[in-house]
């Protein structure tokens, strides 16, 4: 039998780590100068939006009242962070765009540019929305519906922009869920046997949402909670599916009867539904077993077969179905120049592979 040998490329993901850790490092410095720059400004947007709301202000009319003024504080701090998420986003999803770009299929590719535009470029509008119009709206219709005749009517000024900084709080972190589960499952983290990181960034997002809503939001956080997560996580689970059933292989280096090094791939390739697949209780440690409907004829899957044995160095790709003549000359160039040996099992030729147990033994031979 093959021996087993952990030594992943590790070059190969120190990279992935080193460029993963200038795009948080560049997101993180670019939010912090963006704190200082709109802390300079954020005095005249409040004056700015104040005017906006159908509230009559100035020394003889005290519709606005601060009755506390740390809350006032508290307020225009959060307004900067506000501020800085929103014009950090549209910077991150350009980052997390070139970061992603070169890993994924050109359907992945479509699919995260479209949940990009989504969280990062249009949230931020949505924000804008929200203070300019949504709100002044809402508080003028307040005022027609509240008001009595005789009786004076004040405002706290931090409770009205609490409000605001809520619903754009609200949004800020529905479009970081969707991006963070969204990335992950599409670099294969979240497959459909793993589910821990899943559950760990739901619960992040509704638990920052439950802590840090304003009291204004007393009563409704666990349900905008739910809610938001539900949402990210439904956004997500639009992504494409994988064309080789799974979009993460965990493979070791391992050596043949010769001693020869290589890294292996068994394909189970349905032949259009007249090969037999690989039995259920097949999965030996180290060896990727991508699953294909049609190699032949799926250019999708073709495109994935692809991406795996370049940035997963395979180096020995064997076929169930056929010898590997079949498959498309294209691909076996391309294949040859990653590097990979394409064998194969020809079950189709066996009158013996309708036996499963026989089909288990010819798999375990592919691994001497």
């Amino acid at each position: 039998m093959s021996q087993f040998h952990i030594t992943e490329n590790s070059s190969q993901y120190s990279v992935h780590l080193a460029d993963l850790h200038r795009l948080l490092r560049s997101s993180i410095i670019a939010l912090g100068a963006l704190c200082i720059f709109w802390s300079f400004f954020v005095s005249h947007i409040m004056t700015t939006w104040l005017d906006l709301l159908p509230l009559h202000t100035g020394p003889e009319n005290e519709n606005l009242t601060i009755y506390g003024p740390f809350d006032w504080i508290e307020a225009r701090w959060s307004l900067v962070l506000v501020l800085a998420f929103t014009s950090a986003m549209p910077l991150t999803s350009i980052l997390i765009q070139r970061f992603s770009h070169s890993g994924l299929l050109p359907s992945e590719r479509s699919w995260l540019s479209a949940v990009l535009l989504i969280s990062t470029i249009l949230v931020p509008l949505l924000i804008i929305v929200v203070w300019a119009f949504a709100l002044p709206k809402l508080i003028g219709f307040v005022k027609l519906a509240g008001s009595l005749d005789g009786v004076g009517v004040s405002y706290d000024a931090a409770s009205v922009f609490s409000l605001a900084l809520g619903a754009s709080w609200i949004l800020i972190v529905w479009s970081l869920t969707a991006v963070s589960i969204g990335l992950a499952r599409l670099y294969g983290l979240i497959e459909v046997a793993e589910t821990r990181l899943r559950y760990r960034i739901l619960i992040i997002s509704g638990g920052t949402l439950v802590i840090t809503l304003p009291v204004e939001f007393d009563g409704l956080r666990i349900l905008i909670a739910i809610c938001i997560a539900s949402s990210a996580d439904a956004l997500s689970q639009t992504i494409p599916v994988a064309p080789l059933g799974r979009r993460r292989f965990d493979i070791m280096n391992m050596q043949d009867s010769e001693g020869t090094p290589i890294r292996l791939a068994l394909l189970d390739c349905g032949c259009e539904g007249s090969c037999p697949r690989f039995p259920q209780n097949f999965e030996p440690p180290g060896i990727a077993i991508p699953r294909c409907d049609a190699l032949c004829l799926n250019k999708p899957e073709q495109d994935g077969l692809l991406d795996l044995a370049f940035h997963s160095g395979i180096t020995r790709l064997v076929v169930s179905g056929c010898d590997g003549a079949p498959i498309p000359q294209v691909l076996q160039n391309s294949l040859r120049t990653f590097g990979c040996e394409v064998r194969g099992l020809s079950w189709l030729d066996e009158i013996s592979s309708a036996d499963e147990s026989w089909r288990t033994n010819s798999l375990n031979d592919a691994l001497l």
